[in-house]
């Protein structure tokens, strides 16, 4: 209940315990003490004496305090109560002294959940300001009643309470017990009136807890700075200063040291002190979050050694990714890490984790290491991804484009794909000796190969003869359908990066034709189908470079037709484009030069060539004059 007595320095002014007994000193500053009564008429406290020193009013005794304070609501003026409540008998003062109680109770419960509160607080000086404020309130009007709600929680004080200060306080309360649904609440508390609220808003908001869980709100920086700046609590408000703005605060070293077991393990964490903070990522009598700060600070810029290797495996898998995320952000190998995380991807039943370790091993894989984590990046695309971006060797890095041919999930455009194509990454030789593989797949991975050995051939410049020669046999060999289309399409982009002007997909000549496909025949044989195919005379892609490429060859190519079994079906093969009226561009047009080469080269095919363009004059007059001009050249008429 309600007090009417106190116990005030006579030096500081400064209330003292409840529990305080006569002749005791000052608490606070070790002087004198007085005895004070609560005047019922101001509600100040006063000397215990006959009077007021503020107001004037009769002093009377502590247990008429509340009777007096009901007359004063009555309208009874400061002078009168004290005689009137000598002339009530005791009936009529217990039904007054009952009436007030009643009330006063209201406000100890309204001031006991504000005690509650401030028990997980720096401060409490609170409770007993609210306390004065509703005592001198007393009696309320029955409309106006504060009445009190039984609560058992922290949130549920915060919710029911009709006092603000007992509201904002409940919320910064919930926050220092690891409640971060609180963090908005705790953090429009740092602009609340009272300085002390702020206070204990900021020291709440930068608690090592909050701060490690980069949870503090955004935008609140300045005024957390600003507040910790004037704190009263320095050693905590200096540690998280220094943890917060390292670059602006240096830490006090006596900090390491300190009583308070939160100030010296936050600033641990600030100083990187590695041996406090290897010891407490490993002890098993901290709880998680202590060790999963202390392993992630170490992971910062710590040694990636012992201490992370065995604390990362006793945290939650949440923290195993923020760990892991730490050091992929260091950009460094970790050897002293490997086994701890092969272990970790083989035992998690967490996907990020598993795919956070695999990227932390990608920093300097061993073709060991690799084939380990191999069928992970097989499954999961993410992890594949990181896997082509690894520095794993050469030849794992073949081992594991096999592994994705085989599952049928090559894929050209996954992540990861450019990074592989570079030289020293995925050898040349490997979609060549896949390719075959391929065949039984679905024919996305064949034209995935396709776009892939494009790749390499450009982040070389095609100098890489083995792959070159593989695509282009790809352009001649494919059957028709979309992998045919995109050979073509592949050796005109990379060609045609190297000039304009280039033949697709190669300056015909003798020497290339045998270095490819082994022999004339072979070549013309694969020519010869292509061009008699109906798929590809609507495929731009194709029509287009073969219109330059049958055009222009090398002086020793049509000797070399000629005597070539596969002669007459070349030149089947040719007119047979002649022959088609709805050919697209230049193709017909063209398809005359490769036909006078043979006539001009051989001269016992002239009169056969002669013969084919006298028949196809008659029959196509749109290619007249190319055909007149055929004529006059292979006759030596033009001069």
């Amino acid at each position: 209940m309600i007090s009417a007595t106190a116990a005030i320095c006579e030096s500081c002014s400064k209330a003292q315990p409840k529990d305080w007994q006569a002749g005791e000193l000052c608490v606070h500053c070790g002087n004198a003490v007085r005895r004070e009564v609560r005047c019922f008429w101001c509600v100040t406290w006063t000397p215990e004496a006959k009077y007021c020193r503020k107001c004037g009013a009769d002093v009377i005794a502590p247990d008429l305090f509340g009777v007096a304070r009901m007359l004063k609501d009555a309208g009874t003026d400061r002078f009168t109560i004290p005689k009137l409540i000598g002339e009530f008998d005791q009936g009529r003062i217990d039904t007054f002294r009952s009436l007030y109680q009643a009330q006063a109770a209201i406000v100890e419960a309204h001031a006991m959940d504000l005690r509650r509160v401030e028990s997980h607080l720096m401060q409490s000086h609170w409770s007993a300001a609210l306390e004065e404020e509703l005592t001198a309130q007393l009696p309320w009007p029955e409309r106006q009643i504060p009445h009190h709600t039984r609560v058992s929680t922290l949130l549920e004080i915060a919710e029911t309470t009709p006092f603000s200060v007992t509201r904002t306080l409940a919320q910064i309360a919930r926050l220092r017990c690891g409640d971060l649904a609180a963090i908005e609440e705790a953090g429009n508390a740092l602009y609340d009136a009272d300085p002390t609220i702020q206070e204990e808003a900021a020291l709440a908001l930068t608690d090592w807890r909050i701060a490690v869980s980069r949870r503090i709100p955004y935008g609140y920086e300045a005024a957390l700075e600003s507040i910790l700046k004037s704190s009263r609590f320095q050693e905590q408000a200096s540690a998280r200063l220094a943890y917060l703005f390292p670059r602006r605060y240096a830490l006090p070293r006596d900090l390491l040291a300190s009583a308070d077991p939160e100030v010296a393990f936050l600033a641990a964490l600030a100083a990187g002190e590695e041996d406090v903070l290897a010891a407490a990522a490993n002890d098993a009598r901290r709880d998680e979050l202590t060790r999963f700060a202390a392993c992630n600070r170490l992971a910062f810029d710590g040694p990636l050694g012992a201490a992370v290797a065995t604390s990362i495996p006793t945290l939650e898998a949440g923290h195993q990714v923020e760990v892991l995320d730490t050091i992929a952000r260091r950009k460094c190998s970790a050897p002293g890490l490997t086994r701890a995380l092969l272990d970790l991807v083989h035992s998690t039943d967490d996907e990020t984790v598993r795919q956070r370790a695999i990227l932390v091993l990608c920093r300097d894989m061993s073709y060991e290491t690799a084939m380990q984590v191999i069928p992970y990046g097989v499954a999961d695309s993410n992890i594949g991804a990181d896997l082509f971006r690894s520095q794993m060797p050469p030849e794992a890095m073949s081992v594991f484009g096999e592994r994705l041919v085989d599952a049928d999930r090559f894929g050209a455009m996954h992540w990861g794909m450019d990074a592989a194509s570079k030289p020293g990454r995925m050898p040349e030789a490997f979609v060549p000796a896949v390719y075959g593989r391929a065949s039984g797949n679905s024919e996305r991975t064949r034209r995935d190969l396709i776009r892939f050995a494009e790749m390499q051939m450009s982040a070389r410049d095609m100098n890489c003869p083995p792959l070159v020669r593989f695509m282009i046999e790809r352009c001649f060999a494919e059957p028709p359908g979309e992998t045919q289309s995109d050979a073509w399409a592949c050796m005109s982009r990379t060609r045609r990066h190297e000039s304009p002007a280039a033949t697709v997909p190669f300056e015909m000549s003798v020497g290339v034709i045998e270095e490819v496909f082994g022999s004339m025949d072979r070549f013309l044989g694969l020519f010869s189908a292509l061009l008699r195919q109906r798929e590809w005379r609507d495929d731009v892609s194709i029509f287009d470079p073969i219109s330059k490429f049958i055009r222009y060859a090398d002086d020793a190519v049509h000797p070399a037709i000629c005597a070539s079994r596969e002669a007459d079906r070349y030149v089947e093969a040719v007119v047979s484009l002649l022959e088609d009226a709805e050919l697209r561009g230049f193709t017909r047009h063209n398809a005359i030069y490769p036909l006078i080469g043979i006539g001009e080269a051989c001269p016992e095919r002239k009169e056969q060539m002669i013969g084919i363009f006298e028949r196809l004059r008659q029959e196509f007059r749109d290619l007249e004059s190319e055909l007149d001009y055929a004529l006059r050249r292979l006759r030596g008429e033009l001069g």
